[in-house]
């Protein structure tokens, strides 16, 4: 899910409904997980506005926006790859995200 978040916040700043609504196969719970791990790591900056109803806003640092050529990368080799020739198949590419020592390890992964 994290490639999913990331690749909605290389198009604009969201809020957190937003993203949801986005991503609905995503618990609450799931989300505000990967939105807080991703904050923690610098990946994304998030804003909150002092007004009733809280307003919250997620948008990707400089950090985050550095991984846009790979993300893109990533979603325009799966649009190859995903060329009918799996007829039936579905293809799902996902990124997985470790840290060692503070640092983010990226990880492609790719589900068949």
């Amino acid at each position: 899910m994290l490639n999913t978040i990331l690749w909605h916040l290389m198009q604009r700043t969201h809020r957190y409904g937003e993203m949801h609504r986005l991503i609905p196969q995503a618990t609450p719970k799931m989300l505000t997980q990967q939105l807080r791990e991703l904050e923690a790591n610098g990946v994304i900056h998030r804003e909150v506005y002092p007004v009733v109803p809280p307003r919250t806003e997620y948008s990707l640092t400089e950090f985050g926006q550095s991984l846009s050529p790979i993300i893109e990368a990533m979603c325009e080799w799966g649009k190859v790859r995903n060329d009918g020739s799996l007829a039936g198949d579905e293809r799902k590419i996902g990124l997985s995200v470790s840290y060692d020592a503070d640092r983010p390890i990226f990880v492609f992964m790719v589900f068949y």
